[in-house]
């Protein structure tokens, strides 16, 4: 696994994973509010908001650095696109990837990049299910080495 750029820990998995265009494609499914809780969706919502743009809108707020951008006051459409940048530029700039089990049981793909601020290697990244659905993104490690 390691000359692919994975990494290995007690956790990690030897478990095939899916296309890049599966777990891409996975960042623009559409979110729906009544994933976390159920309760009545209005009919007539025309909400276009995905997934990777409502896990960006939480994110968004998070580094003081500013590597997830500014959603505050912006629309739906501008969060999914701004999400998928993210998204790509992370897998683009991978330097950490993992296939591991979190609490749960859950097994996971881990991918983080190499930004760094102030000499300080950041690691921010993105999380999938093994088969696929986006989990969401990662914030930065808070130490000097992942």
């Amino acid at each position: 696994m390691t000359i692919f750029g994975f990494r290995t820990s007690p956790g990690s998995q030897d478990a095939p994973w899916p296309k890049k265009s599966v777990i891409l494609d996975a960042v623009n499914k559409k979110h729906k509010k009544d994933r976390i809780k159920p309760r009545v969706v209005h009919p007539n919502n025309t909400s276009i908001l995905t997934v990777g743009g409502r896990a960006l809108a939480k994110h968004s707020s998070r580094s003081v650095d500013k590597f997830w951008g500014n959603c505050d006051g912006k629309t739906e459409s501008y969060k999914n696109e701004a999400a998928f940048a993210i998204v790509q530029q992370i897998l683009n700039e991978c330097v950490w990837m993992n296939v591991h089990i979190i609490p749960g049981d859950k097994i996971i793909i881990e991918c983080r990049n190499n930004y760094k601020l102030d000499d300080t290697f950041k690691g921010y990244g993105v999380r999938w299910t093994i088969d696929g659905e986006f989990i969401g993104f990662l914030d930065g490690y808070r130490s000097a080495s992942p």
